[in-house]
């Protein structure tokens, strides 16, 4: 993520610019499995996914990879750099598209920033297409439990 803001802040250069890889947490997971870019194979996964039973290390580093190859095919075939799209993804997914109360029809504009609220008008701008508001399961997915250590 440092090396997405300091690259959008144009604080620094990359002689590989366009090999930047995603950052990918819990919220962009979350977005990418709603919005159905990434779709689990098997729908004995779904519960997984929910959090019910918690997901072993090796599905989420899995769901992981997978929502990062998507992020990059997004952003390629939306013409911006990942940085870009990984900065307003992360925004939707924390700020519209979160756990419990996802703001698919009508969303608070007031505590994003400035550059993705004016992406935002009444609704999530992936309302049109999005499954998360049409079909109930996904409305359980949410992030993994981790055990996290710190050294």
């Amino acid at each position: 993520m440092l090396a997405h803001d300091l690259l959008r802040e144009g604080s620094i250069n990359f002689v590989d610019e366009e090999k930047i890889a995603p950052a990918i947490d819990y919220h962009i997971i979350r977005s990418y499995l709603r919005t159905g870019r990434v779709i689990p194979k098997d729908t004995s996964l779904n519960p997984f996914l929910a959090g019910h039973p918690n997901p072993r290390p090796r599905l989420v580093n899995k769901l992981r990879e997978t929502v990062a190859q998507a992020a990059e095919l997004t952003a390629f075939y939306a013409g911006i750099s990942v940085p870009d799209l990984n900065y307003v993804e992360w925004q939707i997914g924390r700020a519209i598209c979160t756990a419990k109360n996802p703001c698919c029809t009508h969303v608070e504009r007031s505590g994003m920033p400035n550059d993705v609220a004016n992406l935002v008008e009444h609704a999530c701008p992936y309302a049109n297409f999005c499954e998360a508001h049409l079909i109930d399961e996904y409305q359980m997915y949410q992030e993994p439990v981790f055990d996290k250590g710190f050294y």
